[in-house]
């Protein structure tokens, strides 16, 4: 049995919300009679049932947002056939689960084009029906009588619904066939008055500090001992540090470490920290070290003929290397 949760009382292009508790708060003008007709084609439409339409499919929004912000995203419809209504129900998974608070749920940029910009004739909602934590029903008929439908076209945003981000966490956003009494299953009517039970497309929420690369890279050539030493400032909590040099991989630190030594630089040197955070991808931060062959390179403090030995010894008969200095 497919049936539609709708509120017992039409009324002409009004706006239904409803709060946590579930109970629906109605806005709008007098109820319009003549509105039963289409509204009980839509109930019946339903509860005959219908089969998967793979020319409308319905996707869920996809969020990340920090801990007390506020973000307003789409749910968007595909679709190849002319619909003249919808309803469907959406839960957050694991059930009763949810990082942010949904603060409301209203017609789309699409739908709100309908009766000349004052929205569709009849939308209803209800937050968090018989108090399931995140879930949200909404059904909507464009225009009463008829007159009104949406076309063909992709991304159409057919509601609006805002959050309020409350703690950290993560939690995917599906169409269900469990809320409310009687059950309100997804399913779109179309211009001819049959339904299309749309593909479904789950998005999800997740609430969270953002990973942020390391801040404050310093690469510093040291004269004296021929190292380059590495600094930074950690701007969050990580698991791991890679080090690359010139793109090949040198160390793995902890992720609480800010400093590293490199004892074989090179005359271009360009480090890459590499930076896994505790919940995210990796994220790098970069610098790049320039060194030239001083004249001083058997560091003895003088520039002599004993360099140039030096240095042809280190070219054709394997002696150590020269001496680097920073490039100014």
């Amino acid at each position: 049995m497919r049936r539609l949760n709708l509120d017992s009382t039409i009324r002409h292009r009004a706006t239904t919300n409803a709060a946590p508790n579930g109970r629906p708060v109605l806005n709008g003008p007098n109820p319009l009679r003549r509105s039963w007709p289409l509204a009980t084609l839509f109930l019946v439409t339903i509860i005959l049932g219908s089969e998967l339409h793979a020319g409308v499919t319905i996707t869920a929004p996809t969020l990340t947002m920090d801990v007390g912000s506020l973000a307003t995203v789409p749910i968007l419809v595909d679709s190849t056939e002319v619909t003249a209504g919808l309803a469907y129900g959406l839960c957050s998974l694991p059930s009763g689960v949810s990082p942010a608070t949904l603060i409301s749920v209203v017609p789309g940029a699409a739908l709100a084009l309908f009766g000349g910009g004052s929205g569709p004739d009849f939308f209803t909602v209800v937050i968090e029906p018989g108090g399931v934590t995140g879930s949200h029903t909404v059904g909507c008929i464009y225009d009463l009588f008829g007159a009104e439908s949406l076309g063909l076209g992709a991304g159409h945003e057919v509601v609006d619904l805002t959050y309020q981000a409350e703690s950290d966490g993560s939690v995917a956003l599906c169409f269900c066939d469990s809320l409310g009494i009687p059950v309100v299953e997804t399913i779109f009517l179309d211009d001819s008055g049959g339904s299309l039970v749309p593909v479904q497309v789950c998005g999800s929420i997740t609430v969270g500090a953002v990973c942020s690369p390391v801040f404050g890279l310093n690469c510093d050539f040291q004269d004296l001992t021929q190292v380059v030493a590495i600094s930074w400032t950690n701007s969050g909590t990580y698991s791991a540090h890679d080090v690359f040099r010139n793109e090949v991989w040198i160390a793995t630190l902890p992720g609480s470490q800010e400093t590293y030594t490199d004892p074989q630089p090179s005359l271009t040197t360009e480090y890459r920290i590499e930076s896994t955070c505790v919940d995210g991808e990796p994220v790098s931060s970069t610098c790049t070290v320039e060194l030239s062959e001083g004249g001083d390179v058997n560091r003895d403090g003088l520039t002599n003929l004993a360099d140039a030995i030096y240095l042809l010894s280190f070219l054709f008969s394997g002696g150590p290397d020269p001496a680097f200095v920073a490039c100014p």
